[in-house]
């Protein structure tokens, strides 16, 4: 695992960083008028949280049950180390997988999918199944989603 070292932030960048995370299409000039500065000493401080890879991009969130993807799901591989490539390769071409995360513990990669059906889980999984053990654990419902980041009292350190 890579270190990667945290930048050292102030108040004022942490309230930056949580109207965005929310509103990220505001405006400078409102984004200052909501926390005291002008809209030119706001666009200089994203401008360096940019630059320094704090902010890494603006997203939109879709919904992908509108989309036709109401089958949510995570795949738990244990996989031989053989076939970490090609996984990590198939992975990445199919559109299903949203998120693949290497963990520690019982399984090795833990995969998100969407799917528009129960169908289609199953078509994913056999394409999953040449490279060892599969555990899927299908979502009922989602109580937090896209929690926002932000700044950790010293008691949770």
């Amino acid at each position: 695992m890579s270190r990667v070292t945290a930048v050292n932030l102030d108040e004022v960048d942490w309230r930056i960083l949580a109207i965005l995370q929310a509103e990220a299409r505001i405006s400078f000039k409102e984004l200052g008028h909501r926390i005291g500065l002008t809209g030119t000493a706001i666009a200089e401080r994203v401008r360096k949280l940019e630059d320094e890879g704090v902010i890494e991009g603006y997203n939109v969130n879709l919904n992908r049950e509108k989309l036709g993807f109401p089958v949510m799901a995570f795949l738990k591989l244990r996989v031989n180390a053989e076939h970490c490539k090609h996984l990590r390769e198939q992975s990445i071409a199919l559109p299903e997988v949203i998120e693949m995360h290497r963990v520690v513990g019982s399984e090795y990669y833990i995969l998100k999918i969407v799917l528009p059906s129960m169908q289609h889980l199953e078509a994913v999984l056999e394409k999953f199944l040449q490279f060892g053990a599969v555990d899927v654990s299908i979502v009922l419902s989602t109580t937090v989603d896209r929690k926002r980041l932000q700044k950790q009292s010293s008691e949770t350190r």
